[in-house]
Order: structure tokens, then sequence, then C-alpha cells
């Protein structure tokens, strides 16, 4: 088990990464925030899979999840990109 100021010390070295390295880490932050909730989606998916559906078809739920996810998040870009 990880120490329990391990947790504390990633949030404050990410927030410093953000504020020194300016604009560009900023982007980067927002860019994997977002990733991180398509995480997040397909982890709960897993958690509320796994005893009705079993273990197997819980893990292919939780990619599905990424899967739809991340092409989501690829669609919007293009769209944005597109227009802009």
């Amino acid at each position: 088990m990880p120490p329990f100021w391990l947790p504390a010390l990633i949030k404050a070295v990410s927030t410093a990464l953000i504020v020194v390295g300016g604009p560009k880490s900023a982007r980067l932050a927002e860019t994997a925030f977002r990733a991180m909730m398509g995480f997040g989606l397909a982890l709960l998916a897993l958690h509320l899979g796994i005893r009705p559906l079993g273990v197997a078809p819980a893990m292919i739920l939780g990619l599905a999840v990424t899967l739809v996810w991340s092409s989501g998040l690829l669609m919007v870009r293009h769209r944005l990109m597109s227009v802009g």
C-alpha cells in the first residue's frame, strides 16, 4: 500500500508542472483530464458489470467503453479542427 502522502505529492507536482510549464503543459493536462474521465467510466463499467456478467464480459465492456469514449473525443476534435 502506498504511503498516505503520495496522492498529495502527485497533485502538488502536477500542479507545479502546469504552472511552471506554461500554456503547453496546461494544454497537455487538459487533454489528459478528458482521457482520464474515459478511463474512470471504463472502470465504473467494469465494476458494475463483474457480478452480473462475469469477469471476461465485464472486461470487454470496459474496453468497449474506453473505445467509444476515445472515438468520441477524436470525432469532437476532428469537428473542431474542421470548423476552426
